[in-house]
C-alpha cells in the first residue's frame, strides 16, 4: 500500500505511515472507520478506508475484551491515522448502542450512527 506498510500486533492489524509529511499542497485523505461491535466473545471489527480510493489500510479485530478496553483499543487505533480525518461509521443499534453513545459522546460530528436493522441489512448486503 503506498505510504503504508503493514505491522501485526495481537490481534490489530495497522498501518504505519511513513515519518516525512505529504507535499506541501497534498492534503492526506479522510479514513473511513467502519465498526462492528461485539460481546466480549464475539469479536469487534474495524475496517479503515481512505475516502478517495475506497482502498482498506488495515484492521482491528478484538475478541474477548470487554466494552470499557473495547473503547480504548478503538481509540489507540484511531490515533494511528493522524494526521488524516478520520470519521468513525457504526451500527447504532442493539449491541452497538452504548458503544455508539459513548462516540458520538467523544467525537461528534467525527461519528456516525448508521441504524441497520434485519430489513435494511438484507437489503444493503
Amino acid at each position: 500500500m503506498p505510504g503504508t506498510e503493514e505491522a501485526t500486533s495481537g490481534d490489530m492489524r495497522t498501518p504505519r505511515r511513513k515519518k516525512t509529511p505529504p507535499p506541501m499542497g497534498v492534503s492526506l485523505d479522510t479514513v473511513y472507520l467502519g465498526l462492528d461491535f461485539g460481546r466480549k466473545h464475539d469479536a469487534t471489527v474495524g475496517f479503515p478506508v481512505l475516502h478517495r480510493t475506497r482502498q482498506q489500510i488495515g484492521m482491528l479485530r478484538l475478541t474477548q475484551v470487554p466494552f470499557p478496553e473495547q473503547v480504548q483499543k478503538i481509540d489507540e487505533f484511531k490515533r494511528l491515522f493522524a494526521p488524516a480525518r478520520v470519521v468513525m461509521v457504526a451500527d447504532g443499534n442493539g449491541l452497538g448502542m452504548d458503544m455508539a453513545e459513548e462516540f458520538a459522546r467523544r467525537y461528534g460530528n467525527g461519528f456516525v450512527r448508521v441504524m441497520w436493522n434485519q430489513d435494511t441489512k438484507e437489503r444493503d448486503i
